[in-house]
């Protein structure tokens, strides 16, 4: 009997085991004839970080993103500096210049630097804001102790010329003594503005002689002497309104006027002074542009000494 019984169990046992691998389990979902068309999509694999991205492997850019891609731009050295077209280049000789051509209402407002440079920035504001360039004659130490100020100067568009390296005067000099001055300013003005002082130069003291000029524009150099001197470095305590009246009361047409960086009175008195000269009719501009404003040579020095009481 329990024989017969294990036979039983056993038999049951095996049935079951075939109709299992033959019949699908009666749980599973049975998927739509719709649902099986759709192809399966792949797993999004995740983004690599923009610095593990291979140089090798760019990403694929169509042929007009590729035709708007602009090529990187070169920075220029002295991309501050005011590019100012070069002009006709100056005759120069060992004669000196003290002022242009009386043709024009033409002046050209001049500035010396060797002292101070506190007053800078109020002068280049007073000259921008009437549209006008003036030529600075920087020393080589100026620009030694004040970069940023020579190179405000250079940014704004102004023209510079050379008034030596120390400031001595150039009779009591040797000719090497002479060339060394100015080749030393000419060297750290290329190098802190990006600009020449060539082919401007004005003697400290207006200390000159002949031998002096000559030895200069073989330098490459043209001497600027002035036709007003507006004092500011002359008289102490010197008051805005007397600079004014001095200059207004010798202005004639291609004057060239001496003033000082270092100078807070012409730095109060330059914004009333050219909305003065603009009322006469007069225009400021560069002793280059005064020079070359009608094409003739500048006025000989000596015509002016004896009518010009400065």
């Amino acid at each position: 009997m329990l024989l017969q019984l294990t036979i039983l169990v056993v038999g049951t046992l095996a049935v079951a085991v075939y109709v299992s691998r033959w019949l699908p389990p009666t749980s599973a979902p049975e998927r739509s004839p719709r649902a099986a068309n759709v192809p399966q999509q792949k797993p999004r694999e995740p983004r690599p970080h923009s610095d593990s991205i291979s140089p090798k492997k760019p990403p694929a850019v169509s042929t007009a993103e590729a035709e708007s891609v602009q090529p990187p731009q070169e920075i220029p050295p002295s991309d501050n500096v005011e590019t100012v077209p070069t002009p006709p280049p100056l005759r120069v000789t060992s004669k000196e210049v003290e002022v242009g051509s009386p043709s024009e209402k033409l002046v050209a407002l001049t500035f010396d630097a060797g002292s101070s440079a506190q007053p800078v920035p109020a002068i280049l504001q007073a000259l921008a804001q009437h549209g006008v360039r003036s030529t600075f004659f920087l020393t080589g130490q100026w620009i030694e102790r004040h970069p940023h100020a020579a190179r405000q100067i250079a940014e704004a568009g102004h023209e510079l010329g050379n008034h030596s390296w120390s400031h001595p005067p150039f009779t009591s000099l040797t000719d090497e003594q002479i060339r060394e001055q100015l080749r030393r300013t000419e060297e750290i003005a290329q190098r802190v503005c990006g600009r020449s002082t060539k082919p401007l130069f004005r003697p400290p003291f207006g200390d000159r002689d002949e031998r002096v000029r000559s030895i200069v524009a073989e330098e490459g150099y043209l001497t600027i002497y002035w036709t007003i001197d507006s004092w500011d470095s002359v008289k102490r305590d010197i008051t805005p309104q007397e600079i004014i009246a001095r200059v207004m009361r010798r202005m004639r047409p291609g004057a060239i006027v001496l003033m000082h960086c270092g100078s807070e009175a012409t730095a109060q008195a330059l914004p009333q002074l050219l909305q003065a000269l603009e009322a006469q009719g007069y225009r400021a501009v560069t002793v280059s542009e005064l020079l070359r404003s009608d094409g003739q040579a500048p006025q000989a020095a000596s015509s002016l000494r004896a009518s010009q009481g400065n």
